[in-house]
């Protein structure tokens, strides 16, 4: 995450400014591992420490989250670059931002977080491309091969016990076949680097199988962002070279699989057996949803424009219910409305500049070993951009952090690319600054479960009594709207 101006270099230039440590082979690649592997279990099995099944992600992508970043923060600081500065800028305008918030404590909360997922990117490095290119193949198998494992017994299930089969029988760990489509996402641009990473046939016969399962889910959920963000991929990577054109054919045969699987599980089999068949139908042709964005679009606008220099407070989106939505679908107008257009401008600068730099050395890369990896981290990349314009990959927790994995690996490929860079003396004090945002956000998770906001069982048993049967709308807590209207924490804060 350097300066875009700066030239690219192939991977036998000498790597970062941080290359001397040893760690830098494999230290953030754990990390990256370990926040993968959480993510799986979050999405899959859980460990039951939740009100509900959105509160049991939130809580152990937490504590992952914060583990990581403390690990992250100890092995390495944030390097100082224009990168790092713009961060730690906006940064510094969200805590302006949430000290003028109705609910201070709450918005300091989502500042922290997203302060950690900034902190793993930014510190994200390795100095060989043998363990980020195994750490994205793992990446890219984890996840699908989990939760492909739930599907599975699903339909097995629904097929023993004469249950309906659809898209129900897609989730395992939601409520919604949108959120898995983000996950879906995200990982789908790197199953042709986990092939060609498989270490024997065996394995890649059953990768093979994930790779085809995990289609059929994308292909059931019916996400329309996630397939506008597939189709801009496919149509962008095979202008990368020879290595682009490999990887958009490898996700043809997937995605011809997943159709086939698609077709024989959900149509054929319940024709031949007799059982009901209910998968999502309609859902290119609903339309309901889409005027529903575009009116939580407007309202992000007209809160931008009342609020232009520092926004409503992070997550004070959802402090008001305007019946439609906690959060606008679209991170970008969420961060100029919720922390205000100079923090929103500050990072979309430095993830557009990462961007064409990414995409510049992906192109210009001639080992093919560094060129396979530049692949798949710029299609992933891209895949995310185009997801945040319209749906909660930086909401949903399961999708925070592993957008934050996929964003650490690719800083870490990039910074592999390019050329060493001595330190600005004029920056120096970034590392402090960036030592002081992690201590207090750090702190600020440590003290959540004392709090009554950090107390999810009691706000949902009080939120359910008020509005019996009535459907809950999660963003970041339980049915995402913190105001008084919702919140009996927000009323008692009010009260005193």
């Amino acid at each position: 995450m350097k300066d875009v101006s700066r030239p690219v270099a192939t991977s036998s230039t000498v790597v970062n400014e941080f290359a001397s440590s040893p760690v830098d082979a494999w230290g953030t690649c754990a990390l990256v591992v370990l926040l993968v592997a959480a993510v799986a279990i979050a999405s899959t099995t859980g460990i039951g420490v939740g009100a509900s099944w959105y509160d049991e992600q939130r809580t152990i992508l937490l504590v992952a989250l914060t583990v990581t970043a403390l690990i992250a923060r100890v092995l390495r600081p944030a390097p100082t670059n224009k990168a790092t500065a713009f961060l730690a800028a906006a940064l510094a305008l969200g805590l302006l931002s949430l000290s003028l918030a109705p609910r201070p404590f709450v918005a300091v909360v989502e500042w922290s977080v997203y302060c950690l997922m900034a902190l793993l990117v930014v510190s994200a490095r390795s100095t060989q491309n043998s363990t980020v290119e195994a750490t994205v193949a793992l990446a890219g198998a984890i996840i699908p091969a989990a939760y492909v494992t739930g599907v599975v017994a699903n339909y097995a299930s629904a097929l023993l016990l004469d249950f309906p089969v659809g898209s129900e029988t897609l989730l395992v760990g939601f409520s919604n076949p949108r959120f898995p489509a983000q996950l879906q996402v995200l990982t789908i641009p790197l199953l042709p680097l986990a092939m060609q990473r498989a270490p024997t046939a065996f394995w890649r016969v059953c990768l093979a199988i994930v790779a085809a399962l995990w289609w059929m889910c994308f292909i059931g959920s019916g996400s329309r962002t996630g397939w506008i963000a597939i189709l801009f991929v496919a149509v962008v990577v095979p202008f990368l070279g020879a290595e682009g054109r490999r990887w958009f054919k490898w996700q043809l045969v997937f995605a011809a699989s997943g159709a086939l699987l698609w077709g024989l599980l959900f149509h054929g089999v319940p024709a031949l057996l007799s059982v009901t068949a209910a998968p999502e139908t309609g859902r290119f042709s609903n339309f309901v949803s889409v005027g529903a964005r575009w009116k939580l679009w407007r309202i992000s606008v007209e809160s931008t424009l009342a609020h232009p220099f520092l926004g409503l407070g992070p997550m004070h989106f959802a402090y008001v219910d305007n019946g439609d939505g906690a959060h606008p679908h679209n991170f970008w107008l969420q961060l100029a409305a919720e922390w205000g257009i100079p923090a929103a401008l500050l990072i979309g600068a430095v993830v557009v500049g990462f961007f064409v730099r990414l995409l510049r050395a992906a192109r210009v890369e001639a080992d093919p070993a560094m060129k396979r990896v530049g692949v798949a981290m710029v299609a992933a990349v891209l895949a995310w951009g185009i997801g945040t314009l319209s749906d909660g990959y930086m909401v949903v927790p399961t999708s925070q952090v592993m957008s934050t994995a996929v964003l650490m690996l690719a800083v870490m490929w990039l910074r592999m690319c390019s050329p060493s860079v001595a330190p600005s003396p004029k920056r120096r004090f970034i590392p402090i600054v960036w030592t002081i945002f992690c201590a207090i956000a750090l702190t600020v998770l440590a003290l959540l479960p004392a709090t009554e906001f950090g107390q999810p069982t009691r706000r949902e048993q009080v939120w359910r009594a008020e509005h019996p049967g009535a459907w809950m709308w999660p963003r970041f807590w339980q049915q995402g709207w913190i105001g008084p209207d919702n919140d009996p924490t927000a009323r008692n804060e009010r009260r005193r």
